[in-house]
């Protein structure tokens, strides 16, 4: 089977994490607009799936109101593609996604699945909640990551029997109760697992760990080490620990060894 992925971030960690797994048995082709002047037209990411970048707009990150001019671009370069390599399912990621994958599916009749990754306290522009209605309404499928998203679904009125919980997964090769753990003190510790933006609620649990004495927090989660000064989110938080007189370190490394020890955990609702 040759699964076809739109993202509008083909760097999501578990895009890639499920675009490897299926890989293992179907072809897996990532298509996303190029946001670095270094990237390659065509990349092999692992046994089975290839990154495509498409020319369309600057080639810097840029936040989706300010990609949704190059979408057309994006959709075009779609369409002639699949005319030629006919995906057998589309899985389009966020509303610029589906709108691209939506454009470049015109008249090939493959069917589109969406995804739109809405998280709690997830607050939408009037204009990009009429899109994401009428993406989700004619999609063939839109995948929920867990209930609160299909209730939000349901009431943006998109058909309850088109909508699938699928949960995040774990990877249970690397996340597992043995093995090595981090070394840790007396003081309890508090984990947060999963991105760094406000939605996802790392920047609460910073400032509601400030009426916990004696206590530390790690977070699990973000941009690499070396990426943190450049990632909005990683900056935010930072700022905030620092102002609380913290010290920080990175909140993103070692992550398999810290889930063995904290005393509680904190994490997004998928």
């Amino acid at each position: 089977m040759h699964i076809a992925i739109v993202a509008s971030d083909k760097r999501r960690t578990h895009i890639l994490a499920v675009a490897r797994e299926l890989g293992r048995e179907h072809r897996v082709t990532i298509y996303s607009r190029r946001d670095g002047a270094d990237l390659k037209a065509r990349t092999k990411l692992s046994q089975g799936v290839t990154v495509e970048t498409i020319d369309a707009g600057p080639a810097e990150d840029l936040p989706a109101d300010q990609v949704a001019p190059f979408l057309p671009d994006v959709g075009a370069y779609l369409m002639s593609r699949w005319q030629q390599d006919r995906p057998d399912v589309i899985h389009a990621h966020s509303w610029t996604g589906g709108l691209a994958a939506v454009a470049g599916a015109k008249g090939l009749g493959v069917p589109v699945i969406q995804t739109f990754h809405h998280s709690f306290g997830t607050v939408q522009s009037a204009k990009t909640l009429k899109l994401e209605q009428v993406l989700g309404r004619r999609a063939d499928a839109v995948v929920a990551g867990c209930g609160d998203e299909e209730s939000e679904l349901i009431r943006m009125g998109v058909p309850r029997n088109h909508i699938a919980v699928v949960p995040y997964g774990v990877d249970v090769e690397r996340f597992r109760r043995q093995g090595a753990a981090a070394a840790r003190g007396t003081r309890k510790r508090l984990l947060h697992v999963g991105p760094l933006s406000v939605d996802r609620g790392a920047p609460t649990v910073v400032r509601a760990l400030a009426a916990v004495p004696d206590a530390e927090l790690v977070v699990a989660g973000g941009p690499p080490a070396e990426g943190l000064s450049d990632d909005r989110d990683a900056r935010r938080l930072l700022n905030l620990a620092e102002q609380a007189g913290w010290p920080t370190g990175s909140p993103c490394s070692a992550r398999c060894r810290r889930r063995r020890w904290p005393s509680s955990c904190a994490a997004p609702t998928w």
